[in-house]
């Protein structure tokens, strides 16, 4: 079993890298069982597990780590239970991504070819008439079973049947609120609609902040038997720091280096994203005709010099200024909700690095 508690000086990079390594220890042998299962079902089996070990391990793993933290710092020692949700948290977070980049039409993922993209490369190999059709739809299979594997993970957790209840409920209601915020996100992507500020928050906060934050510390307290209010706290907390991390990878993607963030810069812009920066830049602009700034959103083709010109204007009209305070005030309302927490000093203490990750973050 597995077993282990927070050293008196570990600190949130130390903390979050021996999460992943156990997260990591254990799904590798969790694929490693399925290889001969999948293997007689077809050739596509064993080449899908290790595409996804490999896609999912490239990550930080921020997510399966902090069921791991939560769970951590209300029961002390992490146990084979909670590396399992964590395990499992990691799985539907690839296959949530491996069907964004489809729908984002992004070929690039933290600096390698995203899943569909591989496949894509195997269908011109084999000469198929459609490669990109060919690779989306492999990808969209991936992530399916990805699914599937991480509801068997979470399914089985080694609690007791009302908690497991509880876990099993909370974990498919917020999934599926991920699934009808990203329909937003590609409606707003469409429409020429005039979109207020807290229809985009919202879509933050179902899309990313809950998923991202508050579902994985929810899981991990409500596995070590915390209560409502408890979880209540820790979801609001999921949330201030959920929406501070979206808005800053707005940032990122706006303003942050390719060899950095592993994914090409103007990517939001291509896909006419509807972020707190469009809407602002949007409103600035709303007293204009013709703006040869409009034009440049849902481009096919964003060259480093469009970004370059949307940038500069950001800075210039004070949005980014704007954007920015807004970050301060949810960094300021973050560290004041873990001061709340009844947790040690040195959770307290891992919480704090976090906010403070999620405002300076490159990547």
């Amino acid at each position: 079993m597995v077993k282990t508690q927070l050293h008196q000086k570990e600190n949130m990079n130390t903390c979050f890298k021996r999460n992943k390594l156990l997260i990591k220890s254990f799904l590798k042998n969790f694929l490693n069982q399925k290889k001969r299962p999948f293997s007689k079902v077809n050739q596509w089996g064993y080449d899908l597990l290790k595409r996804v070990f490999y896609f999912s391990v490239q990550g930080k793993m921020i997510r399966g780590g902090l069921i791991l933290l939560s769970y951590e710092m209300f029961k002390k020692k992490i146990d084979t239970a909670a590396v399992r949700m964590a395990a499992a948290m990691e799985l539907v977070h690839s296959a949530l991504l491996i069907h964004d980049d489809i729908m984002d039409h992004d070929d690039v993922r933290r600096g390698d070819k995203t899943i569909y993209a591989q496949y894509q490369d195997i269908g011109a190999g084999v000469r198929t008439k459609d490669p990109l059709h060919f690779g989306e739809s492999m990808g969209i299979c991936v992530g399916d079973v990805i699914f599937f594997l991480s509801n068997e993970l979470i399914s089985s957790i080694p609690v007791q049947a009302g908690i497991k209840e509880l876990i099993m409920r909370y974990w498919s209601e917020e999934l599926a609120k991920v699934g009808t915020a990203q329909m937003q996100d590609i409606y707003f992507a469409i429409t020429k609609e005039i979109l207020r500020e807290r229809d985009i928050l919202n879509m933050y906060r179902y899309k990313t902040a809950r998923y991202t934050f508050s579902l994985p510390l929810v899981l991990g307290a409500m596995a070590a038997g915390q209560k409502k209010q408890i979880l209540s706290r820790l979801e609001q907390l999921g949330e201030n720091l959920g929406i501070l991390f979206q808005i800053k990878d707005d940032e990122i993607g706006l303003f942050g280096r390719e060899e950095d963030t592993g994914k090409p810069v103007g990517s939001d812009i291509k896909e006419n994203k509807k972020t707190l920066y469009h809407y602002y830049l949007f409103k600035n602009l709303s007293g204009t005709k013709d703006h040869p700034l409009k034009d440049l959103f849902g481009r096919e083709k964003i060259t480093s010099s469009m970004v370059h010109e949307i940038r500069s204007f950001i800075i210039l009209s004070g949005v980014k200024n704007i954007i920015d305070k807004k970050m301060q005030l949810l960094e300021k309302r973050s560290k004041k909700m873990i001061q709340t927490l009844p947790v040690p000093v040195g959770y307290k203490n891992i919480l704090h690095e976090l906010v403070e990750f999620n405002m300076n973050r490159r990547s």
